[in-house]
């Protein structure tokens, strides 16, 4: 009997296209997912180990049902790729992911937050590509078994590298997150008309929907977003001042008033260095630009700041300050800088902590404040924002002034805030000096070390 056309073996060209594709978005979904929980969840390793570990499971469940399944193979690939456009291309769309997060961040926490997520979005879409090179198997070149495995293999490999690339690094980093999830669905779904021509009423209605979803919501919301964050600017009163913030994945990064008020963590820093130290021709490096405010209007003190988005510069002065930062401008990792860096600072700022959701794990640990007294001159400061319960409730807060210590043991530690049920800013002043031993019974000089430090001849 002859093959209906539905069954017919697929020209060569169709299946290196639907393999190059399928591997394509398989990877650039994996990037985009770890991507979206930056501004909800933040980026470290348990983040990314979840979401790989949990593509990488059900990808290989899809291998196994792909094998078994005996039927119309382009029938069925065109509703897994429908079905795994419609799961990721939504459960992508910042939209989706900022009311998931918010509205269940009411009832559990953040890890269990990303394990739902990844067994609701992630899982299901793993497991539909993955049944892809099993199914298209049988429509390969009639040929041995391991040359044909081994041909279906490196076209979806090699969709995977540039998928893992190309996502990033062109996709996301030129055109913006929403377009890269718009680009990448569309071209799965469309590949659904060329496998079952039925499904053209699907696409027009989709793509259009997905449109709203990712870009329009993009644009409506941000003035822009890349590969390290998703950009704002909010006007609003702010303590009684009219001003604008500059917003960061979510969080308040900066604020200047209509009348150049700065007010918050970064006017209490700013007196600190410039009122009471009254610092004049000192070296400042700051870690994380933020929107650049610290040295905003700030003469005599030459100022370097570091970030780990290139583009931070550019998005702050065309729409934040509207004008030049008042300092040099270094896009690159905070600790790389430190480690290369050779000319030490009198003050580094250290301001990288956005919010609870978005601390920058390599930049809390002894390690990191070893490299930065390093970086510091022997009278060196060092100013830390940090964001914690200020009454050293949670484990974090403990941990992290440990770690600060084992460097600083000199510190003081300023709380914007003292309400209990609040994270806040907490400010601390490092000096740059050495641990002493303490005064005990058997050897007590503490009456002599006061006389000769303060009581004046």
């Amino acid at each position: 009997m002859e093959k209906s056309l539905s069954q017919a073996k697929m020209p060569l060209w169709f299946i290196i296209t639907l393999l190059f594709v399928e591997g394509f978005v398989g990877l650039s979904y994996q990037m985009l997912y770890i991507r979206q929980m930056v501004p909800v969840l933040g980026n470290n390793i348990i983040i990314v180990s979840w979401i790989v570990g949990v593509f990488l499971l059900f990808l290989a469940l899809g291998y196994r049902q792909g094998g078994l399944f005996n039927g119309d193979v382009k029938n069925k690939l065109a509703k897994n790729f429908i079905m795994a456009g419609v799961l990721s291309g939504i459960g992508l769309s910042t939209f989706f992911v900022s009311v998931y997060f918010k509205f269940l961040a009411t009832f559990i926490g953040h890890y269990s937050l990303l394990i739902s997520y990844s067994m609701l979005i992630v899982a299901p879409t793993a497991f539909l590509l993955g049944q892809t090179l099993p199914l298209i198997t049988n429509h390969m070149p009639e040929d041995t078994v391991s040359k044909v495995s081994g041909d279906v293999l490196f076209f979806s490999t090699i969709g995977s590298f540039l998928g893992a690339v190309l996502g990033t690094n062109v996709l996301v980093h030129y055109l913006g997150v929403a377009e890269t999830i718009f680009i990448t669905t569309s071209a799965l779904i469309l590949l659904t008309f060329f496998l079952n021509k039925k499904s053209w009423i699907f696409i027009i209605t989709f793509i259009p929907l997905l449109f709203i979803f990712t870009i329009q919501h993009q644009n409506e919301n941000f003035i822009e977003t890349n590969e390290y964050g998703s950009y704002n600017i909010k006007e609003f009163k702010f303590y009684g001042v009219d001003g604008k913030f500059f917003m960061s994945n979510g969080s308040l990064s900066s604020f200047i008033g209509d009348n150049g008020e700065k007010i918050g963590y970064i006017d209490t820093v700013r007196r600190i260095l410039f009122d009471d130290f009254k610092l004049v021709n000192k070296e400042i490096l700051t870690l994380g630009a933020g929107g650049f405010v610290l040295s905003h209007q700030i003469e005599n003190n030459s100022f370097t700041y570091v970030d780990i988005d290139p583009e931070i510069k550019r998005i702050v002065e065309e729409n934040f300050l509207k004008e030049p930062i008042n300092g040099e401008f270094i896009g690159e990792d905070a600790r790389g800088y430190l480690l290369k860096n050779k000319k030490p600072y009198d003050v580094i700022f250290l301001d990288a902590y956005t919010g609870m959701a978005s601390i920058p794990e390599h930049l809390s640990t002894t390690e990191f404040f070893k490299l930065v007294k390093n970086n510091l001159k022997e009278d060196g400061l060092l100013i830390i924002n940090s964001i914690a319960d200020f009454n050293f409730s949670s484990k974090f807060s403990r941990a992290f002034k440990e770690s600060v210590s084992q460097s600083f043991p000199y510190c003081y530690i300023m709380p914007e805030s003292f309400q209990l049920e609040y994270s806040t800013n907490i400010i601390y002043i490092c000096l740059n000096q050495e641990k002493l031993l303490p005064y005990v019974d058997n050897l007590n000089n503490s009456g002599q070390d006061f006389w000769k430090s303060y009581i004046k001849n």
